[in-house]
């Protein structure tokens, strides 16, 4: 697509790679970063109508005490790639009205940045101007995954990662990768990509 205004870039990447680390570099230079998973829940857990959607279609376990059931959603959706299409169909609509809306208001920026999983698999990189794969290892990602999230087991969240996109694949839908295994500084990458959106956006 053509550049836009504000220049929009979008940063993906697997379950554990280390995206919100990015993120969070280039929000400290000043750069907004609207994230989707956060959003989505929230939306989720406030918006009535997308919750009798969810709860028509996985049952009223979906919520507890009026808070999202994670156990019980990851445990249904994600072992299941129907399941796992069917809510993210349903959730996507309302994630991308809130984006468009929070991008109205940041539109005075150098860039905006939309932090996705799925910006892939729901093809909204084509929408962005730029787009970019934060890469790790496999066994790295469910490292980390087991040290932030304990509540998870090793069997889950392969489970979680095998539904995901393949690396080799996602990566070519965008415009540069970053490797985040800890073999290269994560740190100088994000400024060259920073300083190379700053030149590509002012064009």
């Amino acid at each position: 697509m053509g550049i836009t205004n504000p220049f929009l870039v979008g940063i993906t990447g697997g379950m554990g790679a280390g995206k919100s680390l990015v993120c969070k570099i280039l929000n400290n230079l000043g750069i907004p970063v609207y994230s989707s998973d956060d959003r989505a829940k929230d939306i989720m857990l406030n918006n009535q109508i997308l919750k009798k959607e969810i709860i028509n279609h996985f049952g009223s376990k979906s919520y507890s005490d009026n808070k999202l059931n994670n156990n019980f959603l990851s445990q249904s959706v994600f072992n299941s790639s129907i399941k796992l299409l069917k809510m993210n169909n349903l959730v996507h609509p309302f994630v991308k009205e809130d984006f468009l809306s929070w991008v109205k208001k940041n539109d005075n920026k150098d860039y905006l940045v939309k932090e996705s999983a799925l910006l892939i698999d729901t093809g909204g990189y084509q929408e962005l101007n730029f787009n970019v794969y934060v890469l790790a290892d496999k066994a790295v990602r469910i490292k980390r995954i087991m040290e932030r999230d304990p509540d998870r087991n090793k069997s889950e969240i392969i489970k979680i990662i095998n539904n995901q996109i393949e690396d080799s694949k996602a990566s070519k839908y965008c415009n540069k990768v970053i490797n985040n295994d800890g073999k290269l500084l994560l740190l100088p990458q994000v400024l060259e990509l920073h300083n190379q959106i700053l030149k590509i956006s002012k064009k």
